[in-house]
């Protein structure tokens, strides 16, 4: 089967989605699918992980709130016709193609083919702007509800997402749940006990939002330090809430052991998660929780024990006690408790991290992903030709 993969977050956004595609690419091809992407070279993740300044990503949202849609919704348009030239002679037999917004060039594209589109959906976008205090735009949720009702099938990264499409009307019976994955390390450490003075190394990655603006983390950070706990927080990754964390860190009074280390290509993100001892996902509490974070499937695959707030699908993949340790969201004080439990154990941390690692070995690889994006991608033929085929499953 020939997949025609349109993915502009090669090119245009920062690592996870790069280090998501990548790994697609790479894993459809290794179980033996021919795949042709669009753009047509794939960027390393290393080569897109610089990112750009934080006041920069500002400038240039603030233009997108203001004449984004009068730029792109055309542009999405003439990329869809632009591409369908480009590839009609590919021999494409489904386009699967990762959702943006404002864009309908993959709607498009599939059309002049005569080909099924599959559409990878990791965001529910008009979600999203909600939570980054953009005004609601009807232009961007009726463009959002017209992509997806233009795909054969669907593939939402949680529940949460899925149902999310669900509630602007798209039918159930054309959407999957296919989890993110990660690589498990091949020389992962196998971490132990410290010496006597030695600080336990925490690390966190990802972007830095209102969603995990680390206000939390760096709070349980100082309650744990204050308490003897000898631990330090590491974090990997920037946004516009980056000088909110600084402050914090100084207003705790943990300035000293807390290190930013901006956006760093993804190889430097793993040497950053073999460093470490324990790994977070401190989300706040949120309303609207779509997410089910890359980070999770990458540190289990650096066999790292995960300390995460307990909401949305984080239960289905860690399990409190076995694989990780979870805790309620704005809990600032079972926060610092998980922290202090595991700095002091470092046989629970190797069972724990272990655990994860098996876990994922055994669910989340992207090896996994892919296999299930290859059946949809069938699935999405049959329909498409009026062929009858079995219901979606979920991975």
């Amino acid at each position: 089967m020939t997949i025609l993969y349109l993915n502009p977050a090669l090119t245009n956004f920062g690592p996870g989605p790069a280090v998501h595609g990548n790994a697609l690419v790479e894993q459809l091809r290794g179980i033996g699918e021919d795949v042709v992407t669009y753009p047509s070279v794939l960027r390393s993740s290393s080569a897109v992980s610089g990112g750009v300044p934080a006041v920069l990503r500002k400038v240039k949202r603030s233009v997108e709130q203001s004449v984004g849609p009068v730029l792109r919704v055309p542009y999405s348009i003439q990329r869809g016709l632009r591409s369908a030239s480009a590839m009609q002679s590919v021999g494409a037999d489904v386009v699967l193609a990762r959702h943006t917004a404002y864009d309908l060039s993959p709607a498009l594209l599939a059309r002049r083919l005569g080909k099924p589109l599959v559409l990878e959906v990791n965001a529910p976008i008009y979600i999203e702007q909600r939570l980054l205090g953009i005004r609601e735009r009807p232009l961007l949720y009726a463009m959002e509800r017209a992509s997806w009702r233009a795909a054969d099938c669907i593939y939402a990264v949680s529940n949460a997402v899925r149902d999310a499409i669900i509630d602007v009307g798209i039918s159930p019976g054309k959407i999957a749940v296919i989890y993110n994955g990660a690589t498990p390390d091949p020389i992962a450490p196998m971490r132990g006990a410290k010496d006597a003075g030695e600080e336990i190394e925490i690390v966190f990655v990802g972007s830095l939002y209102k969603w995990q603006h680390l206000g939390d983390m760096i709070r349980a950070l100082a309650e744990s330090r204050a308490r003897g706990t000898r631990v330090r927080l590491t974090v990997v990754g920037t946004g516009d809430y980056l000088e909110s964390a600084r402050l914090t860190a100084e207003e705790y009074g943990v300035a000293d052991f807390v290190t930013f280390l901006g956006r760093v290509p993804h190889d430097e993100v793993r040497e950053q998660l073999r460093a470490a001892d324990i790994a977070v996902a401190p989300y706040p509490k949120l309303e609207h929780f779509y997410f089910l974070p890359l980070k999770l499937f990458e540190y289990m695959a650096m066999a790292l024990p995960v300390i995460a707030s307990d909401q949305g699908q984080v239960q289905s993949v860690l399990s409190d006690g076995e694989t990780g340790l979870l805790y309620a969201p704005g809990d600032v004080g079972a926060l610092s408790k998980a922290i202090d439990t595991l700095a002091v154990d470092p046989d629970l941390r190797a069972r724990l991290g272990g655990a994860a690692r098996a876990r994922l070995e055994s669910r989340y690889t992207w090896r996994h992903t892919a296999e299930h994006v290859r059946d949809l991608c069938v699935e999405a033929r049959a329909l498409h030709d009026g062929r009858p085929v079995r219901l979606i499953q979920s991975s």
